[in-house]
Formats: C-alpha cells, structure tokens, sequence
C-alpha cells in the first residue's frame, strides 16, 4: 500500500458518496412492498446474523414473504454436524452454497432462488477461508459474485484485503461484471487515513460502494461495516438496508440488478421409441 495516505476526493466519493444510488431503510414490510413492486429484477442481499441454527425458520419465513434471489447470510456459526438439510429452502436450489468455520465464529452460507443460472468458483476461494465464489448468468451476461468477511479480531488486516486483491485481480481477466458484499468490520464513516486499505482495492479495480447508510448499531451512533462493491454502479437499483429481526446487531443489505430475470423452463425428457424396449424398460 504504497499510497499511504494520498487518498483523492474521488475515492473518497466512490466509498462514502454515491448519491446516484441513494439507499432506503426498510422494515419488513418495506421489503416486500419492493421486492412486489420488482418482482421481475434479480435482487441480491447479505446478511450477517450472527448464529444460524436458531434462526432458519424465521429466515424461512422472511423468504417466503419476500422471495430474494440470492441472500449470503454471514457469521452462521456452523460446523459438520449440521447437515444441509436443516437449511433446506422451498424455492431454492439444494444444497445451498456453504462455507463453514467452526461453531464459534465465521462462516457463511448462499441462498440461491431455483430457475437462476449459478454456479460456484472454488478455484477462486483458495485465496482466503472466509470468502464465497459464484459464477452467475442474468440474460447472457456473466457476473462475479464475491461474499466475504474480515473477523474484527483478525491480526493481520493487510493480509486480508491482500487476499481480496488476488481473487479480484484474477476475477477482473475473466469477467466484466464484478459484485462484491461484505463485512470487512471497518467502518466506512471513519477518517480517510483509517480507509486507506480500502480506498486501494476500490483505485486498483475501480469499483464503487452502494451502501452510504448505517448498518451496524453495536454502538448507539451506528456504523457502516457492510458493503457493496461494483465495477457496475449504475446496474444496480433500490439499494436498501432492512431490519429483518435476524440479527444483534446488523441489518441486512439488499438492492436489485436493473436486469429482467426469467426461471428457466423444466427440463423435457423425450423417449425415442424406435428403440424403445418395453421388457428392459419394466
């Protein structure tokens, strides 16, 4: 990080200002109103909860209400001994995208609607343990997700954001379109010399955050831990922070690709009945 602490306006905007995507905070209600009134555009949430053998019903329930097409849910706190069974979704695709720790701390799991086109990119995960890699297709166009976290006692803060780098660098030779949520556990309305690190990784693969509302309230004042960051800041729309009930601290961050999502037709599966044989058949 060889900039020190030479940060231009411009980044600063980039983190903090995005006034062209202006957030909402929703309730409950609230989501399902514009998940309603936007049924047809893919919507893409994270959600740090802190724990989530206790929670899968009310999530449950949550989606139900208000069908996100792809929710990480962050910190689920799970080991082997829960079976992904127990975070089986009616009208998402099985078994869901997971990533565990231990059932202390860390890990994460990915909710994917059933019709949309996503796969996982384990290659790309090797870089760092606490990151999910995803391959997805919206009308022939391919996107980079990238779902990370930064434990907020981790040791090694460069080391970290070094290891995002190396998965964006070699996102950024493979696909044009790059979506990034986290929780990097710093908060983006401290002072520029705090950002550095930040600033950097938005410089080096220019990217925007969407998220300029507050999204923790560990403290009274609140903070804003959890990000979106894009190559592709004016794809997006109805950027919003939602207080679910899911979650100690964290409301979760959600906002829409301006992009039509159609579920894909079943499968038809034709018999050729020229050399059909009815004995090896029964």
């Amino acid at each position: 990080m060889s900039q020190g602490e030479n940060i231009s306006i411009s980044q600063s905007q980039k983190l903090e200002n995005n006034k062209e995507n202006k957030n909402f905070d929703l309730d409950l209600l609230g989501l399902k109103s514009l998940i309603t009134d936007h049924h047809s555009n893919p919507f893409i949430a994270y959600l740090n909860v802190n724990f989530l053998h206790n929670k899968i019903d009310s999530l449950c329930e949550v989606l139900k209400e208000s069908p996100i097409h792809v929710l990480c849910v962050e910190e689920t706190k799970l080991d082997h001994t829960f079976p992904d069974s127990q975070f089986k979704i009616e009208g998402y695709q099985y078994p869901p995208f997971r990533r565990d720790r231990n059932c202390h701390g860390g890990g994460k799991i990915v909710f994917v609607k059933e019709g949309l086109i996503m796969k996982r990119l384990e290659n790309y995960e090797v870089f760092a343990p606490e990151i999910i890699c995803l391959d997805m297709i919206i009308n022939k166009n391919k996107w980079f997700l990238m779902f990370c976290y930064r434990p907020p006692n981790s040791k090694n803060k460069n080391c970290f954001f070094e290891n995002v780098s190396k998965v964006l660098n070699l996102a950024t030779n493979n696909y044009e379109n790059i979506f990034l949520a986290g929780d990097f556990n710093i908060d983006s309305t401290l002072k520029q010399k705090t950002l550095t690190i930040i600033y950097q990784i938005l410089d080096n693969f220019s990217l925007t955050n969407l998220i300029n509302s507050k999204t923790c309230f560990k403290s009274p004042n609140g903070t804003i831990l959890d990000i979106f960051l894009t190559n592709r800041p004016k794809r997006f729309q109805n950027t919003s922070t939602v207080e679910t009930g899911l979650s100690d601290c964290h409301k979760m961050i959600i906002n829409s690709l301006k992009a039509s999502f159609k579920k894909l037709p079943p499968k038809n599966i034709y018999i050729n009945y020229k050399k059909f044989d009815k004995d090896n058949f029964l």
